[in-house]
């Protein structure tokens, strides 16, 4: 049941991409989606695909026909723990992640963490788009208390 209305949610948040009405999938076999208190674990893109984050199995992507599956094999995902993701204005996907913060266009990945920005740390647990606007809410500690 909680899976079920897991997938209505994202169906629905979609729906103003869709093309039509409501539409049911089915992730691929053995994938886990993760459920962080810190971020959203799906989000959609302009164009109306859909992108989960997992707990394991890394980044998938369902253009409402088939999936593509993103992880540290084949893709230059680092980490396939993704805490909380989100598309900002320029549609870039941000990932928040162990092993830093990721951006990827559809093409290049981008990874900003201690070593190459102020972070100050590899580990981030959300991340948060702010409308038209280059804002991001970056979480780098875990929260004690809600």
């Amino acid at each position: 049941m909680k899976k079920t209305f897991f997938y209505l949610l994202l169906l629905l948040s979609c729906m103003s991409n869709a093309q039509t009405g409501l539409t049911s999938f089915t992730v691929p076999s053995g994938t886990t989606i993760g459920i962080s208190p810190w971020g959203h674990v799906h989000d959609c893109d302009p164009q109306g695909n859909i992108w989960i984050a997992t707990s394991s199995q890394g980044l998938l992507k369902f253009d409402g026909t088939s999936w593509t599956i993103y992880n540290t094999s084949n893709s230059g995902l680092r980490n396939n723990h993704i805490f909380a993701l989100c598309h900002d204005h320029q549609n870039y996907l941000w990932m928040a992640t162990d092993s830093g913060l990721g951006r990827f266009d559809g093409t290049n990945w981008m990874w900003y963490d201690s070593t190459n920005s102020s972070l100050g740390t590899r580990r981030i647990f959300s991340v948060h788009a702010s409308g038209n606007k280059v804002l991001l809410f970056v979480m780098t500690t875990f929260p004690t208390s809600y």
